[in-house]
């Protein structure tokens, strides 16, 4: 009887006892990559960049009155009284 899977096991076997090639070729590559003068996708991070600055600097800003507050617990309580008179 020809059966499938004794071929395939038969294959399989014969695959495991090739050996692979030890050739690298990362150098060559590595170099035609560089002469292909590829540039870097660097404007989308320079985008995210400029707007987690931009929002540090609202954030500073808003929670500044709040430091001050914290910081100086009966400021507000004179200030409302302040307002008040």
């Amino acid at each position: 009887m020809n059966d499938p899977l004794r071929s395939l096991a038969d294959l399989a076997a014969t695959a495991r006892r090739e050996q692979a090639p030890e050739v690298d070729v990362s150098w060559r590559v590595g170099v035609r990559i560089a002469g292909l003068k590829v540039r870097s996708p660097d404007r989308p991070l320079l985008y995210v960049a400029a707007f987690s600055a931009l929002t540090a600097v609202v954030a500073v800003l808003l929670a500044a009155p709040v430091l001050n507050t914290l910081k100086d617990p009966l400021a507000l309580m004179i200030q409302a009284m302040n307002t008040i008179q």
